[in-house]
């Protein structure tokens, strides 16, 4: 998902980019996954254009609002951050493979 998406935390329209930089540290989940820890914030909710998706903010190593992270959208909204991340992993090794 692209950072100029906007979604609704709060009953708030923002923009993802500028949300994740209010985000602290105390805000996340820490996860691990593939033996990465991963800092997360999810949203569950409405996201322009959809009604009800799961999306996830998420660092690699170490949160830093500062620092660019990643958008990942999943419409099963059941799922645990670890197991969208884990399959998000799985797809994104397959696209990479694809595209050469």
């Amino acid at each position: 998902m692209k950072s100029n998406r906007i979604f609704y935390p709060d009953r708030i329209r923002a923009k993802l980019s500028e949300y994740s930089k209010t985000l602290k540290e105390e805000d996340l989940n820490v996860i691990t996954v593939k033996g990465r820890t991963r800092y997360v914030y999810r949203y569950e909710g409405a996201v322009k254009g959809i009604e009800n998706i799961v999306v996830l903010m998420s660092w690699i190593d170490k949160f830093d609002s500062s620092k660019s992270q990643f958008y990942i959208v999943s419409t099963n909204v059941s799922l645990s951050s670890e197991k969208i991340i884990e399959y998000y992993s799985h797809r994104w090794e397959i696209e990479v493979r694809f595209r050469y």
